[in-house]
């Protein structure tokens, strides 16, 4: 009897032993798909985004070393009379589509800033000019975080 309940005992431990490994690979797999499938999710994010985006330190710098560029600035013609980066041109993100490829250029190589006040109509004003055909986009934000000069009217 003394046996039986010890074998019954060590039966028991081992099953229970077997249980948590199997447990504990159920999990890692878990874990593993997870990080799949958010790490693809990513990845798929970043695919899709025809633009760039980058801080205000960087534009500003591009803006040093290059003449190139056209700025954009796609707030409305008021914000942009109190306050605008230099050499930037100015057409708010809701005339896009009717004004920008006549009044600034149809080439689509053109690399273009883009900015606003906060940073939600230069994103808008990106993906409207990336299916408008526009291949060198790059979204720099706001200008609320802009640390260098401005030009006030």
């Amino acid at each position: 009897m003394i046996k039986s309940t010890k074998l019954t005992k060590n039966f028991t431990k081992l099953q229970l032993n077997d249980k948590i490994k199997n447990m504990k690979k159920v999990v890692i797999i878990i874990l593993i798909s997870l990080t799949f499938i958010i790490g693809c999710g990513k990845i798929e994010e970043k695919e899709n985004q025809k633009y760039q985006t980058i801080t205000s330190e960087e534009a500003w710098n591009m803006m040093q070393t290059r003449t190139d560029l056209i700025i954009l600035d796609v707030r409305s013609e008021a914000e942009y009379k109190e306050s605008h980066i230099a050499n930037s041109v100015n057409i708010p993100v809701n005339e896009i589509g009717d004004r920008f490829k006549e009044e600034i250029t149809d080439d689509i190589t053109k690399t273009i800033l883009i900015y606003c006040r906060s940073g939600v109509r230069a994103k808008q004003a990106s993906e409207l000019l990336t299916e408008l055909g526009y291949q060198n986009i790059i979204n720099f934000g706001g200008i609320t975080n802009w640390e260098h000069e401005l030009i006030t009217e």
